[in-house]
This record gives C-alpha cells, sequence and structure tokens, in this order.
C-alpha cells in the first residue's frame, strides 16, 4: 500500500494534533473556503481510521466535498488513503476494505490514486486553512 507524502503526513498529523475530543472543525479561511471537519472513526491497540472532509449542505442534505478516510498505522507512523468520496460527482470509492480491524481486500491501483490526491488536497488544506 502507497503511503502518504512524508510533508502531507506532517499536514495530517498536525490537523489530528488540534482536535479536542474525537473530532474538530478547522475554519482559518474567513468563509472563503469550505471548513475542514476532522474525526476519529475507529480505533484499536494497532491503528486508527480518520475522516477528513469538507462539507456543504444542498436541499438538506449534507453533501462530501470531499471525504477522505486515512487508515493510520500506529506502528510505522503512516497514513494510507482508504476511502473518497465526492457527492457532487456521485463518486464513492473504497480502496481498502477493513473489517473488525482486519484488511480484507486492497485494490492498489485505486489506493495510489487515492494516495496521489490526497497528498495534493492536503497540501491545498494547509494553504487554504493557513496552517
Amino acid at each position: 500500500m502507497k503511503q502518504l507524502s512524508k510533508e502531507s503526513t506532517n499536514i495530517l498529523t498536525q490537523m489530528i494534533g488540534q482536535m479536542k475530543g474525537w473530532c474538530i472543525k478547522m475554519d482559518n479561511s474567513d468563509g472563503t473556503y469550505l471548513p475542514v471537519f476532522i474525526s476519529l472513526n475507529y480505533e484499536d491497540s494497532d491503528s486508527k481510521i480518520f475522516v477528513v472532509g469538507h462539507y456543504y449542505s444542498e436541499e438538506g442534505e449534507i453533501m462530501a466535498e470531499p471525504e477522505m478516510h486515512f487508515l493510520y498505522d500506529e506502528r510505522a507512523g503512516s497514513f494510507f488513503p482508504i476511502y473518497y468520496r465526492q457527492d457532487s460527482l456521485d463518486v464513492e470509492q473504497n480502496s481498502i476494505i477493513i473489517v473488525d480491524g482486519l484488511i480484507l481486500k486492497v485494490n492498489m491501483a485505486l489506493q495510489v490514486d487515492h494516495t496521489d490526491f490526497a497528498n495534493l488536497w492536503l497540501l491545498n488544506i494547509k494553504n487554504q486553512q493557513n496552517l
């Protein structure tokens, strides 16, 4: 599996470090950009899954623009993108299927695509949120 770049890992680690409890809303752009929401979705002794997303409301529905899930491997200190969703494009993709903390299936090509996108997206978030 392909992990996030060192710079993206640092950005995501910085955002997670600002969490108080299980989630945080970051909005340092004075409304110029969508806020970023980060939450802890899963945790066991070896790993965590974090959800990072931009969201907006359309006709009473919460829309992801986009949302990604990141598996954090405690032992390696690495993040692996595992899920991508963008409601405006009607896209939902699991590159890694995890059930009860066990990896059941990996789509390597898709997981590489998710990682490449996440590396760019996290740099954008860093700039947009003045991190």
